[in-house]
């Protein structure tokens, strides 16, 4: 059984990962598709961004799906643990 910590690290981890690899694909369709020059609105062009959205491919989609999976997983795992561990500490006393 991993310590809490142990899950601790293990849940940033796999959130850290599933943010770096989504920053990552929005970089790569952001270059693909980018706003179009007349955009002169606040944030994104929301056309571009629905034709960015289209363009995914499905093993981008699906890797996403597996590390949200993944940090989902391990958040369930330290809220089990963290859940024990109280209970824990109010058996002993």
């Amino acid at each position: 059984m991993l310590s809490i910590e142990e899950l601790e690290a293990t849940f940033r981890s796999a959130r850290a990962e599933l943010e770096a690899y989504g920053e990552q694909v929005a970089a790569k369709y952001r270059q693909l598709i980018p706003d179009p020059p007349q955009w002169t609105g606040p944030g994104t062009d929301p056309e571009a961004a629905r034709a960015r959205s289209a363009a995914v491919s499905d093993a981008e989609r699906a890797r996403t799906a597996r590390l949200r999976q993944a940090a989902m997983e391990a958040s369930l795992l330290l809220a089990r643990a963290r859940v024990a561990a109280k209970l824990e500490g109010h058996r002993g006393v």
